[in-house]
């Protein structure tokens, strides 16, 4: 799964969006939609969030999560649990489901 989030400065709008592949490499599925004002990190893991919805949907249960955000991803794996961004927690809460879930820094 391709997470990221775009943030247009002009606008101050926001659109967190990603795609998933199979291990070939082949398109499943796409999602995304406008979010509102927000900032970076807010897209980047409410992107996170939506794509883990939408591969737990379609019965995926073994993936690879790519971000360009290692702040996102720093976040996610190496904060505690009390005190995360909602957001985050969120995260947490759905790769703690019964899952594999591996990430990858895509820059």
């Amino acid at each position: 799964m391709q997470a990221s989030g775009i943030v247009r400065c002009s606008h101050g709008s926001a659109i967190a969006s990603g795609i998933v592949r199979c291990s070939q490499g082949d398109w499943i599925v796409g999602y995304g939609h406008n979010i509102g004002v927000s900032s970076i990190l807010e897209v980047e893991l409410r992107a996170i969030v939506d794509g883990l919805e939408t591969v737990w949907e379609k019965g995926v249960r073994q993936l690879l999560i790519a971000s360009d955000s290692m702040t996102a991803i720093d976040l996610i794996l190496g904060a505690k649990v009390v005190g995360l961004p909602r957001l985050a927690s969120e995260v947490c809460n759905w790769i703690s489901r019964d899952w594999q879930v591996d990430w990858r820094f895509d820059m």
